[in-house]
Parts: C-alpha cells; sequence; structure tokens
C-alpha cells in the first residue's frame, strides 16, 4: 500500500515544513502512545536513501519519550558531539529528545542511533488522481453495503445479509491495487 506525506499528519521535523523535514533533512517524528504498554513513545520517520537531492527512502524507529540518552547510547562520546553541534554538553542533553536524536543522527548517522533498515519504504509527496479516484470508490462501496445493510421494509424486516452486486466495482478496486 502506498504511503503519502499526508498519512503523516501531526508530525513535526526540523524545519516548519513537514516535506521540508522529511525530503531535505531525512527526519520527522510524532508523539504517541504505544498501543502495548500505553506509554508515550516517539515515532521517526527516517530516510535511508537518497536520490539526486532529496531522500527518497524511509523507515521507522519507536523510542520511549522518557529514555535516558546516555543509557540508550552508551557508545556516544557526548562531549564530540555537542562540539560538533557547537552547545555544551549540558545544553545538549536538556534538549528534547527529538533534538537530540537529530543530533546525534547528524553526527554518527541513522545506522548508528536506529540501526540498520531491511524494509525501506516510499512516502509519495501527493496522491495522484488515480489513488484519490480508487479511494473514493472503496469509500463508495463501504457506504452503499452499510445503506443496504440498514435497509428494512416496512414491516421491520431487513436484507440481512443480502448484497447488492458491487463485483464490477470491486474487479476495478482490485485492478487497481494490483499494480501497486
Amino acid at each position: 500500500m502506498k504511503k503519502y506525506l499526508s498519512d503523516y499528519e501531526g508530525f513535526k521535523g526540523v524545519d516548519a515544513s513537514l516535506e521540508t523535514s522529511l525530503y531535505e533533512y531525512g527526519l520527522i517524528w510524532k508523539l504517541q502512545k504505544d498501543e502495548a504498554t500505553g506509554k508515550d513513545e516517539y515515532k521517526f520517520i527516517y530516510g535511508v536513501s537518497v536520490e539526486g537531492e532529496e531522500y527518497n527512502l524511509f523507515d521507522y524507529a519507536h523510542i520511549d519519550a522518557d529514555v535516558d540518552p546516555v543509557s540508550e547510547w552508551n557508545f556516544v562520546k557526548w562531549e564530540d558531539v555537542a562540539e560538533f553541534c557547537g552547545v555544551s554538553k549540558e545544553e545538549l542533553l536538556t534538549q528534547d529528545l527529538p533534538w537530540i536524536v537529530r543530533d546525534l543522527v547528524s553526527y554518527y548517522g541513522r545506522e548508528d542511533i536506529f540501526g540498520s533498515s531491511y524494509d525501506p519504504f516510499a512516502i509519495e509527496k501527493e496522491k495522484t488522481l488515480t489513488d484519490k479516484l480508487a479511494e473514493a470508490l472503496k469509500r463508495s462501496i463501504e457506504d452503499m453495503q452499510e445503506l443496504i445493510a440498514n435497509i428494512e421494509y416496512e414491516d421491520g424486516r431487513d436484507f440481512g445479509d443480502w448484497e447488492i452486486n458491487l463485483t464490477d466495482y470491486r474487479e476495478l478496486l482490485r485492478e487497481y491495487e494490483e499494480t501497486e
């Protein structure tokens, strides 16, 4: 399934523009709840491959929001990173976690901070007209099914498992999804 920049609503980055942050700097993040533990975590989307002057493939990592950076990245020479960033070690470590991660990635590279990337994915800037039409068709099929499921005869009977013949629409959608 294709991923689009618009799918990352609520993410932040190093630039005011999410597009610039992702494609030029290769790093965006969002504070969210871990579904399993309920704890706050950051989800980072980071660039792993460049084509021309922009990142074109990405991966993701989850890092607990309350992680101790010094313990998590115990190989880091914090004084060297701070000097590289033009701040003191104390200033570096008192930043919000995403900015610490950004500085670490700038100094050490993404693989040392996030690990290897085995399944990178593309994020399209904008949905194509075909993508938008396929989504509208899928929503229309779902809406029709819901509408039919809620129809009742005047005497209280309903259609039960009766389903409108949506075969042609489903076949169109299936053909589109196979081209992905």
